[in-house]
């Protein structure tokens, strides 16, 4: 995929996980939007979304420790992830020093099929 580059603002669209890993990555950024996998056995063409528990949160942690490491003083992480993951998720944050300070609840119908009704 290729990546789009503004005046202030770059938009990644790959993977994080080699994003991350890139020595050209940028060297500090102020926000991160994560979307992960949740983790819930949909069908995807280059992952497996079936994981025992303990391996998806340990790559969840290593990500979001990755991503913090790279994020600038006062920067911020936006997490979504599904409601019944809720307390795995704020865990996962907090053993990777980020400190939290909203929670964002958006009640949908259907997961990743637009709804007929809005």
């Amino acid at each position: 995929m290729s990546n789009s580059f503004g005046k202030n603002c770059t938009v990644l669209h790959e993977s994080c996980t080699t994003a991350l890993e890139r020595s050209d990555f940028a060297p500090r950024i102020d926000l991160s939007f994560l979307d992960p996998p949740f983790n819930q056995d949909k069908t995807y063409n280059a992952w497996d979304d079936n994981l025992p528990p303990e391996e998806y949160w340990g790559w969840m942690r290593d990500i979001c420790a990755k991503v913090y490491a790279v994020t600038s003083e006062g920067g911020a992480i936006y997490f979504m992830q599904r409601e019944k993951n809720t307390e795995f998720a704020l865990q996962c944050l907090r053993d990777t020093g980020w400190t939290f300070q909203n929670l964002i609840i958006w009640k949908k119908k259907t997961s990743a099929v637009p709804g007929m009704k809005r």
